[in-house]
């Protein structure tokens, strides 16, 4: 069984809420290209299919005690398409 505290992104959903966290402290959470790819499947399902279906709102924080870079999500949310950022960044929280 994988350990949460090992797992670079963390998907938490609490009803209609996603919960994503970027779980690199050591590297200041910064994003790796497989990190990239998982955010971005995870736009792209949330309210549409499987156990994200119900989700209206996704939630990004940082693991551990460093900040998350807004530059970072800005990427992710820029390679979305057009239809689907604008459903999605009306309710984004970047904590």
């Amino acid at each position: 069984m994988t350990n949460v505290q090992d797992q670079d992104l963390i998907l938490d959903i609490d009803g209609q809420v996603a919960t994503i966290t970027l779980n690199r402290p050591h590297r200041r959470n910064a994003l790796t290209f497989e990190m990239y790819e998982e955010i971005r499947q995870i736009c792209m399902r949330a309210g549409k299919s499987g156990d994200l279906k119900d989700i209206k709102a996704l939630i990004f924080m940082g693991g551990g005690d460093k900040a998350l870079l807004l530059e970072q999500i800005s990427l992710v949310l820029k390679i979305l398409p057009a239809r689907k950022m604008l459903s999605i960044t009306k309710h984004v929280l970047i904590a």
